[in-house]
């Protein structure tokens, strides 16, 4: 009876073990692929970095463009205020 108990005991034993491998494989296999997501975070960030730079370039540019509109249709409107005086003494 004695050996019958230690041969299970080995068995729940061996069992155990053999649980314990196979959640040591699947825990590698997790570090792999969480060191993959982590490395294409990092490139997401360095690439999200770039963008905001861009980002920010375009925002001046754009600014540099509103200012010359409202400078070219503030000019616009002073040509048209001198064609019509212009007119206005050919007219005459």
């Amino acid at each position: 009876m004695v050996v019958e108990k230690l041969d299970a005991t080995k068995a729940i034993l061996n069992a155990i073990l053999e649980g314990q491998q196979v959640i040591g494989a699947k825990l590698e296999a997790m570090d792999l692929r969480l060191a993959r997501v982590e490395g294409h975070v990092g490139e997401m960030d360095k690439r999200l970095g770039r963008v905001e730079a861009h980002v920010a370039q375009n925002t001046e540019d754009l600014g540099d463009v509103l200012s010359s509109v409202k400078y070219l249709v503030h000019k616009a409107g002073e040509h048209e205020r001198d064609i019509y005086v212009l007119k206005g003494k050919v007219g005459e």
